[in-house]
């Protein structure tokens, strides 16, 4: 310290520039330094106080500490001082290293490849290797054990088997079932074999009643519960065509369409979705439209087979000798969707509205998807090695594809959910729409891989787990009750770490980053202005906790017979149970129980209840059994929550 430069007064571990003995002036600051005894030094001679008490220079009595201590205290209250910091305010500076991504799948490869190389990312050949991992399908438990933070994935626990035809039209019929206000948007959907009998039910009221002159018959469009690209699809009008057994969703058709030059159209809308607990869904501003390649008619006995008539299909029609290549924006069978949304406003439709409805329908399907999916996603990534990280709700996003058809009143219907939508380019359109879509979403998710912490930057050495954390022992701190003694002691210690705390600062600004590097994709929820979710999210929140509450946390995603039993017993809904609320003569039996258990999970195909089976059983059978004098569905299944949410909550 002894060379010191005139003109530094240093008080404890702070360095002052400018002259001694006066406070800063405009365009000085505090700089730090190494702590110790740097006090001590004077700002004139350089020398230490303990080794001299006089100074050379100036023939002056040293400061003393106190004295140093006095101007440290007015300096940094001086109005010329560097404010204090704000993590939220401050700009990190991105990593200068290259983004590394991997990608993997046949619908998605191509345009991830040209959307990376344009950005100047480097592929790896291993998924565990790369910041951003692209996959079509969710990868195996196995594989997450290689894939230490901050990777990105690019698909959602879950997403597909709820996207599914048969189990996405049942999650939506119940919700239309609870909410037919709020879920007006889906045309009435029958899951077969099970809803065979409401479908025949249906058909005969529709034939007996009086039609006018020229009105047609009902026509239904019959789908593969599991199809895809518009394979097994067709329309009847006779339902008692359907074998009993048949495994297909049934749809009623929309016969007044929407036509652009007298053909049949929908749109692809991209949603994507970068985070699902909390829910934070962004719209892209473009999409495609696909046309039929024949002439709409109404439907009859005698064109119902004519499927380019009436599907619009991309891989249906691209085989008609009537498709017509695209050689611009506004021309041929697939087109982009701004150039059909202005067609539409020269012909005097209002399409604000239009757009608006879409939000609307988006909004509220995730929503309603939203407990299936944070169950799923808390119980796969339970499995990973990496406690703290398995919570954090930063892991995932994902780019869906939604169908919507317009009818002749400009009225939106959601027809299917795509949770792997087609991202091959055959053409020129296909690039411009979907390389927006795929790099935005890219450039959107790289914020962990351009400013995460330093250490994950880097490929760490996979851990080891310890011998008694197995796939049957670990739950997400997440779900874990704090009141829950029992629950704690089915847990082993290793695993009992805080949850996951939210980093406002940094939260703040990865939705900066989002928002610089969105391109044309648009935040519609959640936004500062808009209609009020909080009923949809308060009924979802208390269903996802008696559903968690009941599986426990061993076997957190489903729930086994035995699981259901006692569920049942609890809520007193079955014989001789001890539950306070007496169900009498509307009890089920024991038998009754195992016959619904076995009954849903035939339905769904599934070998236990899922979140969504539950809420089927409680809708369908138990809460029109034990509370019929509830005037509404929802006001059954509100009345079962009410009286069962404390019985049912862990001790």
């Amino acid at each position: 310290m002894s060379g010191s430069a005139p003109g530094l007064l240093q008080t404890g571990s702070w360095v002052h520039k400018g002259a001694p003995g006066k406070p800063p002036g405009e365009g000085e600051s505090l700089r730090p330094i190494t702590k110790g005894k740097a006090w001590q030094a004077c700002p004139d001679c350089g020398s230490m106080t303990a080794q001299s008490t006089v100074c050379s220079a100036t023939g002056k009595s040293h400061p003393s500490p106190q004295q140093l201590g006095q101007v440290k205290e007015k300096v940094a209250s001086s109005p010329y001082a560097s404010p204090r910091r704000d993590p939220s305010k401050e700009s990190l500076r991105p990593s200068k290293r290259k983004v590394r991504y991997y990608a993997s799948g046949a619908s998605s490869t191509d345009v991830v490849l040209l959307c990376a190389q344009e950005m100047g990312w480097h592929r790896c050949t291993e998924a565990s290797e790369a910041d951003i991992v692209w996959m079509d399908h969710t990868p195996l438990v196995d594989t997450l054990r290689l894939l230490p933070p901050p990777r990105k994935l690019s698909v959602f626990p879950g997403m597909k088997e709820v996207a599914m035809k048969s189990h996405f039209a049942a999650h939506l019929n119940r919700m239309a079932a609870l909410f037919p206000d709020e879920f007006a948007f889906i045309p009435t959907t029958y899951c077969l074999p099970q809803d065979l009998p409401q479908l025949h039910a249906a058909a005969q009221a529709a034939a007996v009643q009086p039609r006018e002159r020229r009105t047609p018959p009902p026509t239904w469009i019959v789908k593969p519960s599991c199809g895809s690209g518009g394979e097994g699809i067709f329309l009847m009008q006779d339902v008692a065509l359907l074998e009993p057994a048949s495994d297909y969703i049934v749809q009623d058709y929309i016969l007044r369409p929407l036509l652009i030059n007298g053909y049949k159209f929908d749109f692809r809308i991209y949603v994507l979705v970068m985070s699902i607990h909390p829910l934070r869904i962004y719209i892209h501003e473009e999409g495609l439209v696909r046309l039929a390649t024949e002439p709409y008619e109404t439907p009859s006995r005698h064109n119902v087979g004519r499927h380019f008539m009436h599907l619009t299909n991309y891989s249906l029609n691209k085989t008609s000798e009537h498709f017509v290549e695209s050689d611009g924006e506004g021309s041929g069978t697939k087109r982009t969707m701004s150039s059909v949304l202005q067609l539409l406003k020269r012909q005097g439709v209002q399409v604000q509205p239009i757009l608006h409805k879409i939000e609307q329908m988006v909004i509220k399907t995730l929503i309603s998807l939203q407990p299936s999916l944070v169950i799923q996603y808390e119980a796969m990534f339970a499995h990973t090695l990496d406690r703290l990280a398995a919570c954090s709700p930063h892991k995932c996003m994902q780019v869906l594809g939604l169908d919507v058809m317009l009818d002749a009143s400009h009225q939106p219907w959601l027809l299917e959910l795509n949770s792997s939508p087609s991202l091959q380019i055959p053409d020129w359109v296909d690039y411009k729409v979907k390389s927006q879509v795929v790099g935005a979403a890219l450039r959107m998710a790289s914020y962990d891989a351009l400013y995460g912490a330093k250490e994950d930057r880097h490929r760490r050495p996979k851990p080891q787990a310890p011998a008694e954390w197995n796939s049957t022992s670990l739950g997400s701190p997440l779900t874990i009750p704090r009141k829950s003694r029992a629950v704690r002691r089915l847990l082993p210690a290793a695993s009992l770490q805080p949850p996951y705390v939210p980093d406002e600062a940094d939260d703040l600004r990865r939705v900066q980053h989002e928002q610089a590097h969105r391109g044309g994709f648009r935040q519609i929820y959640p936004r500062e202005a808009g209609p009020d979710y909080s009923a949809l999210f308060l009924f979802n929140h208390r269903l996802r906790e008696v559903f968690t509450w009941c599986c426990g946390v061993r076997c957190r995603h489903e729930m086994n017979a035995s699981k259901f039993r006692k569920f049942a017993i609890r809520c007193g809904i079955v014989s001789g149970g001890t539950k306070a609320f007496d169900a009498g003569a509307r009890a089920f039996s024991g038998a009754e129980v195992d016959l619904m258990f076995l009954k849903q999970t035939k339905a769904s195909s599934h070998v236990n209840l899922g979140f969504d089976d539950l809420c089927a059983i409680i809708l369908h059978k138990i809460a029109p059994r034990l509370h019929p004098e509830a005037e509404t569905k929802l006001g059954m299944f509100m009345a079962f929550l009410d009286n069962n949410i404390n019985t049912l909550q862990p001790l």
